[in-house]
């Protein structure tokens, strides 16, 4: 089954698919990373992308699939290898040429077959699935889309609505294209619409078409349920999120097979045997890149196309990045970390001003090669000047990237370059990748030769995050001694994750420092809003999540919603109340407050980042976290406490039947997971459920630990007794 998303460019379609998949328990289909992978195998396979003739048979052989987030080629996981920028810019090239069109709807309509998506694309309702159950067509006015496209890339917005109509002109003269809509679908404008709301509503088409299924996570039947005595905290309490319960099959749990069932004996496969020896890792140079330049010449932009990706917050008006931000690619056997600074703009004497070019000269006192970035269409400015008279006095190497030369033609632009007295220019393009090849050759030559270090994947990553101006800066500088990050009375000063190496008691730690999250319908339509989602990632990609919250107004809802994120993104969490020094806060009724509300139940910890006041225990209490989320329990332990639990509490009878439990295992840590079989998912209540979850919580110490259980219907042959 298939919910298809159509529109086009800038309607929302591939962040409203996403988020209609993870609301309904369906796969994201990303017929975009479809494409990349062929660009990807051409790349790999020698084959030029300009070659419809050999591209053709290449992309019908291809194996490619979706697990959750993760692309899959040929069983490998290809999510990263397809957005370097040699693939990126490739994939509109291969994706021209009609036989590979004809094997990428071949493969996504056996996909589509398969299992339930949520597929976007131009022509998924017309051409890939046109016997869809739910066609949606998002659709904005074109003023709307040029901005979205411009605050995502970049680009001057006069510029991008030119680019789009001319697109939109050719799409008209298509049989099947991105403004025509497919006769049964349902039409839902963007224009002024938060993303919660278009996703709301095709959330509701689907469930009024019947295309929810008991797959979902599992919310039990209030209607039905009988009352029963809960303990403290696990009433239906309005503040509180619902169940983490998840259904058989979901993508996560490794000893699910395709059948949507536990295979147990892998499962005690996994558990009796030793630990795996970790494979050798690689021996790679590594070197750092520090990108600087005058503001708004596209700095940021240019970092996201070297890294294929869009980590670094990009909008068309000046001084969006403050802070120094990493960001590693790989480019000729050699892992570069590209440090992304704010403008430097010597002539500006604001105090964020001179905090950002602070920030610049830490970021090029580390580096091991600059790339000093200007503006092709502005020309040789006497910012420009000053600042290469600063990089000609260094002894760092030295490469001038002229960006905006948008065609062949603008090259010329790159002449009066040679002015700087830095060697010869490199012209490129951010927004189109023209000239980046050359640009990361010449800054792997600028190099030389580089020692080799080992890559290290061990290291625990600690998010900072919270409500904007509760102090997570301060906090992250506290944690390292020194000003890392740029600390201002101004809310909203931070806007990219920033990451930082560290070590705490021999262990290897990245601390992430985050933007202040806030609602999404409050940042819709700003840079602001690209900066929270840049921190919903860095909060998924963490260990651990330090919940910062401003001791003087206590916890309130808003630090209780960002703590649920963080439990969501399967982060064990931790509440600190900074500012304490200036507080007269009641410590036991914020920790009441947090046991009630929060299903977590995490530790609340006081401590003033400008004191100095407990910070010294945060980072020590954070990896005890990270490491009782990997921790796991044997299974006979497991068993024999479930059925405690269940002797000193049946489940209530639901219709005259009672839930019955066999067999339970964990089968996943860093959040751990358990699977328990039972007669029937349908007996389980909510108020049980929330019983069983925190007796297991108290016994096994996992306070501030997101806890999974699932619910696995038994299906009459592998089911033990307990």
């Amino acid at each position: 089954m298939v919910i298809a998303i159509d529109g086009p460019a800038g309607a929302g379609k591939s962040t409203v698919a996403r988020a209609v998949a993870a609301e309904l328990g369906f796969t994201y289909l990303d017929s975009g990373a479809m494409y990349r992978c062929v660009a990807l195998a051409a790349h790999q396979a020698g084959v030029d992308p300009d070659d419809g003739d050999a591209l053709g048979p290449l992309a019908a052989g291809l194996d490619i699939a979706f697990d959750g987030r993760r692309v899959l080629l040929g069983g490998h996981d290809a999510s990263y290898a397809i957005r370097t920028p040699e693939v990126s810019a490739d994939a509109s090239r291969v994706s021209v040429h009609p036989a590979v069109r004809e094997a990428m709807v071949a493969r996504q309509q056996e996909l589509i077959a398969a299992s339930d998506y949520v597929a976007e694309g131009r022509d998924i309702g017309t051409v890939v699935s046109p016997d869809s159950p739910l066609k949606v067509f998002l659709t904005a006015s074109d003023e709307e889309r040029a901005r979205r496209r411009a605050a995502e890339t970049g680009e001057d917005e006069a510029t991008v609505l030119a680019a789009q109509q001319a697109r939109d002109a050719r799409d008209t003269e298509r049989e099947h294209g991105a403004l025509r809509a497919a006769d049964d679908a349902v039409e839902l404008d963007t224009t002024g619409l938060t993303i919660e709301e278009v996703v709301a509503r095709v959330v509701a088409l689907a469930d009024e078409r019947g295309l929810t299924t008991d797959d979902a996570p599992y919310e039990a039947e209030d209607d039905d349920e009988p009352s029963t005595t809960a303990s403290p905290g696990d009433s239906g309490d309005p503040e509180r999120t619902s169940p983490q319960f998840v259904s058989e099959g979901s993508p996560e749990s490794s000893a699910l097979d395709d059948d949507g069932e536990v295979d147990w004996d892998e499962v005690d496969a996994e558990l009796e045997a030793e630990d795996p020896v970790a494979e050798a890792r690689p021996q790679i140079p590594t070197a750092t890149v520090a990108i600087v330049g005058f503001p708004n010449v596209g700095k940021s932009t240019l970092v996201n196309r070297l890294v294929g990706g869009t980590e670094a917050v990009t909008a068309p008006e000046p001084g969006v990045t403050r802070d120094r931000k990493r960001l590693a690619t790989e480019w000729n056997g050699i892992r570069l970390e590209l440090i992304d600074t704010g403008g430097i703009d010597l002539g500006d004497e604001a105090e964020l001003a001179r905090d950002i070019q602070a920030q610049a000269r830490l970021a090029m006192d580390e580096a091991d090669a600059i790339v000093l970035v200007v503006d092709a269409r502005s020309g040789l400015r006497a910012g420009d000047a000053e600042l290469a008279r600063i990089l000609r006095g260094s002894e760092t190497p030295v490469v001038v990237a002229v960006n905006k030369v948008d065609r062949p033609n603008d090259y010329t632009a790159t002449a009066e370059f040679h002015g700087l007295g830095l060697g010869d220019p490199h012209g490129v393009s951010a927004t189109h990748g023209l000239g980046t090849g050359d640009l990361l050759d010449a800054i792997t030559t600028a190099l030389g030769d580089l020692p080799e270090v080992d890559s290290d994947d061990d290291a625990v990553r600690i998010a900072v995050i919270g409500r904007p101006n509760v102090g997570k800066s301060s906090m992250v500088n506290a944690f390292l001694g020194s000003d890392r990050v740029i600390v201002s009375d101004m809310a909203g000063t931070t806007r990219d994750a920033i990451d930082t190496e560290l070590e705490v008691g021999g262990r290897r730690v990245i601390l992430v420092d985050t933007a202040g999250l806030r609602r999404r319908s409050k940042v819709a339509g700003t840079v602001d809003y690209y900066a929270q989602l840049r921190s919903e990632r860095a909060v998924e990609r963490a260990d651990v999540a330090i919940i910062v919250c401003d001791a003087a107004e206590g916890v309130t809802s808003e630090d209780l919603r960002v703590a649920e994120m963080a439990m969501h993104a399967g982060c064990a969490s931790l509440f600190v109340l900074n500012k304490w020094d200036l507080s007269e806060t009641d410590i036991d009724d914020a920790r009441i407050r947090v046991s009630r509300k929060s299903r977590l139940r995490p530790a609340v910890i006081t401590a003033s980042a400008t004191r100095g006041r407990n910070v010294g225990s945060l980072l020590p209490k954070a990896l005890e976290l990270a490491d009782r989320a990997a921790s796991r329990i044997p299974t006979p332990e497991l068993n024999r406490f479930v059925a405690e639990v269940v002797g000193k509490t049946p489940p209530p009878a639901k219709r005259g039947r009672r839930l019955r439990l066999y067999y339970s295992a964990q089968i996943q840590v860093s959040p751990p997971r358990v699977a328990i079989q039972v007669n029937d998912r349908k007996l389980i209540s909510r108020d049980w459920a929330y019983h069983l979850e925190n007796r297991m919580r108290e016994a096994y110490g996992l306070e501030g630990v997101p806890l999974i259980i699932d619910f696995v219907p038994h299906s009459g042959g592998r089911g033990r007794p307990q």
